[in-house]
């Protein structure tokens, strides 16, 4: 494990400099993120100079075969929820505190957890449950590019900057 895993880099919102990043939890100019999922699947977002989503692609698992992405946004212009309806996310400020997802007669809702610094320790599902997070390395700028729940989920970012 990464020195930098030990929590040394906070994902304080103010280090955001876009709404879209900060949907993505990234500091910094970001170019793009590839984000493999459980290694069940890859999506990949590009961004512009300022921080705003151009394009998405996503392969693997099939639960993505249905949503081509196409994000709401909210008046604020921040991603409020999928075009298909399916995700709706909740904002305070520059952070995301609440996700929801319903399809097919199957609903979830994550409430997002942060620490003092703001960043995202885990969530707690509908039932009550709290799923902590556990960072296992930082890239050089400081955004993560490893976390695993305590469900064993796991996500790996490759991030590229400007």
């Amino acid at each position: 494990i990464s020195t930098l895993a030990l929590g040394t880099y906070a994902q304080n919102p103010a280090n955001y400099l876009s709404n879209d990043w900060a949907f993505f939890e990234l500091k910094g100019k970001v170019k793009a993120v590839k984000i493999t999922k459980d290694n069940r699947y890859t999506e990949e977002h590009a961004f512009s100079r300022n921080g705003v989503l151009l394009g998405e692609d996503a392969t693997g698992d099939d639960m993505w075969s249905d949503n081509p992405f196409g994000y709401t946004r909210d008046a604020n212009g921040r991603i409020k929820g999928t075009g298909n309806g399916h995700y709706v996310w909740t904002w305070k400020g520059r952070t995301v505190i609440k996700e929801e997802y319903g399809h097919q007669g199957y609903e979830s809702t994550f409430y997002y957890l942060y620490d003092q610094s703001g960043k995202r320790t885990g969530y707690k599902d509908e039932k009550g449950k709290v799923h902590k997070y556990t960072y296992m390395d930082y890239d050089a700028r400081g955004n993560w590019t490893y976390r695993m729940d305590d469900n064993y989920y796991t996500e790996r970012r490759k991030i590229y900057y400007y």
